[in-house]
């Protein structure tokens, strides 16, 4: 992607945000999103088909972030989870706004290939056929574990809250992946 499609679409972004400071994405116009970027209606329509399109984008990068850390910390879970969390710790505003619209569902499933790392390193004694369930479990605990601590304001560091979900929750003793 060339550097003015990037500015645009970060034009885009940042306005998109900070008019979503206190409606939601449905009240938004094409046209109002377009005067606050300051950017013309055809440019918009060359990268978007409405207004959701550009949150949904902003979600994706975020969720590409957490599987890039994933993919790089991928034999160290908990460091993997501790750059998460730190990550969307920074990214709170935008977290936020994501959450309020309901754009997390990618996120969420950002995290399926880390919650597999600990099952795998946790102290689950579960059966075979319950691995699915409990899979879903981690995951989804996890992401939404992480998701109340940002959009309730829960005075915790992002290590702090790693460190309650892999000590306390999941029970993951070691720091390595099998």
């Amino acid at each position: 992607m060339n550097q003015r499609i990037r500015l645009t679409k970060r034009l885009l972004y940042e306005s998109l945000l900070e008019l979503l400071g206190d409606r939601t994405v449905e009240e938004i116009s094409v046209k109002e999103l377009c005067e606050h970027a300051g950017i013309n209606r055809s440019t918009f329509y060359a990268h978007f088909g409405c207004v959701r399109d550009v949150i949904t984008e902003i979600g994706r990068e975020i969720t590409e972030k957490v599987r890039d850390i994933c993919r790089r910390e991928g034999s160290n879970p908990k460091i993997a989870l501790e750059q998460i969390c730190e990550y969307l710790y920074r990214m709170k505003s935008t977290e936020m706004v994501l959450f309020r619209n309901h754009t997390d569902k990618e996120l969420s499933s950002a995290f399926e290939s880390l919650s597999a790392e600990f099952y795998h390193i946790g102290n689950f004694d579960i059966k075979p056929q319950d691995e699915k369930l409990t899979l879903a479990f981690i995951n989804y605990g996890m992401f939404n574990l992480i998701k109340t601590w940002l959009t309730e304001n829960i005075e915790k560091t992002p290590k702090e809250i790693s460190a309650l979900l892999l000590d306390n929750i999941l029970k993951v003793n070691s720091g390595k992946c099998h």
